[in-house]
C-alpha cells in the first residue's frame, strides 16, 4: 500500500512539473520566434499569363523554438487603399523542432475577377497593401496567431489606356481611331485582343479579328484602326469596345460624326 501511495505521489509531483514547465518551455518558444525574426516575408513578384495573374510571396519560418508547428495556415488580403483586391488562405506542412520553411505562397486570380474587385487595377498604377495573418499551434496543443503587413508597388499592364477617334469620312466612307497605352507591369503583356465598334443605337458597325498582343514592360503601344462603314449607319457618337483575352477592358464613347 505504502508502494503504490508513493507511487502515486511521484506521478501527481511529475505531472505538476510538466504542467508547470510547458507553458514555460512555450513561452520561450514563441519568444525565441519573435525576437530572432525567425518568420519573414520576401518582396512578392506578380505574373501575367493565358488570362491569369500570378502571385508569388516568398516567405520563410525558422523553428528555433524547442516544439512542432503544425497546422500553419497563412490568410493573405490584398487591398487597393480601401478596396479588398483577392483574399487567399492556404495550408503549409508541419515544422519540426529545429527546422525551417522555404515556402513561397503562390496564388492566382483571373482577369475577369480582377476587373470585377477592382478595374483600376488595369489603367492605375498604385500601392498594395499585403495583410497576412498566420497562425500555428505549437507542440500540437496551443495555437497562436499574428500577422504582418507588406506592401508591394502595383504597375498598370494597361497605363492610360486610350482612344482617340477622327470623325467618319464620307469621302472614303471609313472611321479610323488610334488605341494606345502603356505597359507599366513588370511583366509583359501577352494576349490576345480584339475590338469592336457600335454607333448610338447600339448596333455593331464592325469588328477587327483577334490578334496576338505582346509588349514589352515600360513599353508603349499605339495603334491606328480604320473600318469601312456604311454612311447610313453613322450616328453622331458611339462606343468603342476592346477585348483582351475574351474579357472586356474597355467600354469608351467616341465621336463618329
Amino acid at each position: 500500500m505504502r508502494q503504490t501511495i508513493r507511487a502515486l505521489t511521484w506521478a501527481i509531483a511529475i505531472l505538476w512539473i510538466i504542467t508547470l514547465i510547458l507553458p514555460m518551455t512555450i513561452g520561450l518558444s514563441l519568444l525565441q520566434l519573435a525576437e530572432s525574426k525567425s518568420i519573414g516575408f520576401r518582396d512578392p513578384v506578380f505574373t501575367y499569363s493565358n488570362g491569369i495573374f500570378y502571385l508569388s510571396a516568398p516567405f520563410y519560418i525558422n523553428n528555433t523554438g524547442f516544439y512542432d508547428l503544425s497546422d500553419i495556415n497563412i490568410t493573405i488580403n490584398v487591398g487597393d487603399k480601401s478596396k479588398t483586391v483577392a483574399r487567399f488562405s492556404q495550408i503549409f506542412p508541419t515544422i519540426n523542432a529545429g527546422s525551417m520553411l522555404n515556402e513561397s505562397y503562390d496564388v492566382a486570380i483571373g482577369l475577369a475577377e480582377l476587373l470585377s474587385n477592382d478595374e483600376e487595377l488595369l489603367t492605375n498604377d498604385t500601392t498594395l497593401n499585403l495583410n497576412m495573418h498566420l497562425f500555428f499551434r505549437v507542440a500540437y496543443l496551443i495555437g497562436f496567431g499574428g500577422q504582418a503587413n507588406a506592401t508591394a508597388s502595383w504597375g498598370a499592364p494597361f497605363y492610360n489606356l486610350t482612344v482617340l477617334s477622327s470623325p467618319y469620312n464620307y469621302t472614303f466612307q471609313k472611321i479610323s481611331f488610334t488605341l494606345s497605352f502603356v505597359n507599366h507591369a513588370y511583366f509583359p503583356v501577352d494576349g490576345m485582343m480584339a475590338l469592336e465598334i457600335r454607333n448610338s443605337r447600339n448596333e455593331l458597325l464592325g469588328t477587327f479579328s483577334p490578334e496576338r498582343l505582346y509588349v514589352v514592360s515600360y513599353e508603349a503601344f499605339s495603334r491606328l484602326y480604320e473600318l469601312s462603314v456604311d454612311p447610313a449607319e453613322i450616328t453622331s457618337s458611339g462606343t468603342v469596345r476592346v477585348y483582351f483575352d475574351d474579357v472586356q477592358i474597355l467600354n469608351r464613347e467616341v465621336v463618329l460624326a
